[in-house]
């Protein structure tokens, strides 16, 4: 690899509809938004997916090399649509998933998903001056239906899973965070025809999303962390009729995900 030269490669997987981003070079940082997302530390070629994007909004990652001119692309995350669901249920609901991105589309969210409250106390000093005291965090809760009985289960498992849930719109909506990180307390599940459909209520509370906790071995051993997640996953793979053998990573993310060149 010459000296300061670098190559940025942005595009959305096929198989899970989050970006997914491919640097090679040597040390930098790369911005999503503006904001920081991800450190490589050593030189060479690092894979990963970005799964906070929000969809249906052109997002700016530009990578900053400690040596050359950054590079910025530009790339729109496009709708994810459940099976059976019409175009426009592909623009009011959304997709449920871990903090690898991976998840089921859900076909409806109701009231864009942003019935949150924040609770905390108050201190009133004898100036007269008021202060709030705990930090407080915003609880809330979010109706989803669900049009395609045969993903109910992998919803399940999602929502009642052990870690940290993100609840991604499948539009932008106006004054409404476009994915949201939660922890699940509680979750209802009703019936609502005899097509097996069902109407899902999700109690939650609002969360920071963590940094670096999806493959945190990985991504130290080749110098990488940050607010992302593996861009490929071996249950994508076994989908895709991949099982040991000689095959190599790219060609897999050439065929599962789309990865052109």
């Amino acid at each position: 690899m010459c000296g300061g030269c670098f190559v940025v490669k942005v595009w959305i997987s096929k198989s899970s509809g989050v970006p997914i981003v491919e640097v090679t070079s040597g040390p930098g940082v790369l911005y999503v938004d503006g904001v920081e997302t991800a450190r490589q530390t050593k030189p060479g070629t690092v894979v990963f997916a970005v799964p906070y994007c929000p969809v249906g909004r052109t997002v700016e990652f530009t990578f900053v090399p400690s040596t050359g001119v950054r590079e910025t692309v530009r790339i729109k995350r496009v709708p994810t649509v459940s099976g059976g669901a019409s175009a426009y249920y592909a623009y009011a609901g959304g997709i449920v998933s871990g903090l690898d991105g991976r998840g089921v589309p859900v076909d409806v969210i109701e009231d864009t998903g942003d019935k949150r409250k924040w609770t905390s106390g108050a201190e009133e000093f004898d100036n007269g001056v008021v202060r709030f005291t705990g930090g407080g965090s915003f609880e809330g809760s979010t109706r989803m239906l669900l049009d395609s009985p045969h993903l109910l289960d992998g919803l399940r498992k999602v929502l009642e899973g052990r870690g940290l849930v993100l609840i991604t719109l499948s539009a932008p909506a106006e004054g409404v965070d476009p994915v949201r990180c939660v922890m699940v307390k509680r979750v209802n599940y009703t019936r609502t025809g005899t097509d097996g459909g069902q109407q899902v209520d999700v109690e939650w509370v609002e969360k920071p999303q963590p940094s670096g906790v999806v493959n945190i071995m990985l991504n130290a051993a080749v110098g990488l962390s940050g607010r992302i997640a593996p861009a490929l996953t071996w249950g994508e793979c076994m989908s895709a009729g991949y099982k040991w053998g000689n095959w190599t990573t790219i060609d897999a993310l050439n065929r599962v995900t789309g990865r052109q060149g």
